[in-house]
């Protein structure tokens, strides 16, 4: 994307930008978007000022007015703001923004990334003709409006944040993730970005020192639905996945209890159960009768591009390579041993014992070809105990 070429910069994306310029870069220039508590309850926060009000007359008013929802834009400085709340009095107009958290200590004030969105806010509101010179904060968990001032020293704080988001956007170069950063724990994009992962694959001296954090929900709560009745049909209706045979219903299920769907064989799919599963990013696999893979389904998948981009790269490394196969089959030869222990009514000790060792040996194995054979002594072992934990 060349300067010239890139489109009006909203200004939320500058308070992105400052809190996090990652975050700017995967939402405005990669489009990507996900929800978590905070987001939904940030736009329950702004049902009111959500509600498109009065547009500002081209002249400020003496008179007090109060609109909402107001969106303008300053083709100065290719920026465009929506401004939650816009009160006026005595030819001079105040910018209130609404944020769902609570307000910093009074020390600091306002948070830095919170007083550059107000910046950008009384720059389109100047470009249009309008005086400001402050602007308020409303920050609902506190119930408190915070002042920012709109100085100089604001204004080049704020040019400077827009010269470097569109520098950023224009080089197609991804801003490195924050390190150990208190604030990725809350992210709604902590799912795309990774950013314990991807310093770990960056090698970030400070990210090798620990363990990747536990920044996504280490379970989800669907089950997956198995479908193997010959002649069976799978259909869609009210958030339900219904299967029947004829003129009888087999079984239904909620769509939100759903992780994934496996058909078996000879089962018909109905185009609103596809439509539904895609919507739901709920993979349907497809299977033989006798269980052979046959392919997948799935609607267009949210996935950091510029991560696969590197985790491509990082195969390509040898050492790294093997090194990531290590862990993956270690954890795997853990949980075998781990399902047999659990569940089997008197756990055979020498299968445990040999798993255990299996599992050390995989960090020592010299090649992709050693670590194979270790899965596969590990895979007969599991299997010769798991014939117990059926019939217990």
């Amino acid at each position: 994307m060349k300067l010239d070429e890139l489109r009006i910069v909203p200004a939320r994306m500058l308070n992105e930008w400052t809190y996090c310029p990652r975050l700017a870069i995967l939402e405005w220039v990669h489009g990507d978007w996900a929800d978590n508590a905070d987001t939904v309850d940030g736009a329950y926060q702004h049902r009111r000022v959500d509600r498109p009000g009065k547009d500002l007359p081209e002249e400020t008013p003496d008179e007090p007015f109060v609109t909402r929802s107001l969106w303008l834009t300053s083709d100065v400085d290719a920026l465009t703001a929506k401004m939650d709340v816009v009160e006026a009095e005595g030819g001079e107009v105040v910018p209130v923004d609404t944020k769902r958290g609570d307000a910093p200590p009074p020390e600091i004030g306002v948070w830095p990334a919170d007083a550059i969105q107000i910046g950008a806010q009384a720059m389109v509101l100047r470009a249009n003709g309008h005086r400001c010179s402050q602007g308020y904060l409303y920050y609902a968990g506190s119930r408190k409006r915070a002042l920012v001032v709109v100085d100089d020293g604001l204004i080049e704080r704020t040019r400077t944040a827009l010269r470097e988001l569109r520098e950023a956007a224009s080089s197609g170069a991804m801003p490195p993730p924050l390190v150990n950063s208190p604030k990725c724990p809350r992210c709604s994009l902590v799912g795309i970005c990774l950013p314990d992962e991807t310093n770990l694959l960056r090698g970030e001296p400070s990210a090798e020192d620990e363990d990747p954090r536990l920044l996504a929900a280490p379970r989800y709560d669907g089950l997956p639905l198995y479908i193997s009745e010959q002649g069976a049909t799978l259909g869609a209706r009210e958030g339900e996945l219904v299967v029947s045979k004829g003129k009888s219903e087999m079984a239904r299920v909620r769509v939100r209890d759903t992780s994934h769907v496996a058909v078996f064989g000879n089962v018909n799919i109905t185009p609103a159960a596809i439509r539904t599963a895609m919507d739901e990013e709920m993979p349907m696999t497809f299977f033989s009768y006798g269980g052979w893979f046959r392919g997948t389904v799935q609607g267009h998948p949210h996935r950091n591009v510029v991560l696969r981009l590197g985790q491509f790269e990082l195969c390509r490394d040898e050492a790294r390579r093997l090194e990531v196969a290590r862990a993956i089959v270690r954890g795997k030869i853990r949980n075998q041993r781990t399902l047999i222990r659990r569940n089997h009514p008197t756990p055979p000790e020498d299968i445990l014992d040999e798993l255990a060792r299996l599992a050390r040996d995989t960090e020592r194995a010299a090649d992709e070809s050693n670590l194979l054979g270790i899965e596969g002594n590990a895979a007969k072992l599991y299997f010769r105990g798991f014939a117990g934990v059926l019939t217990g």
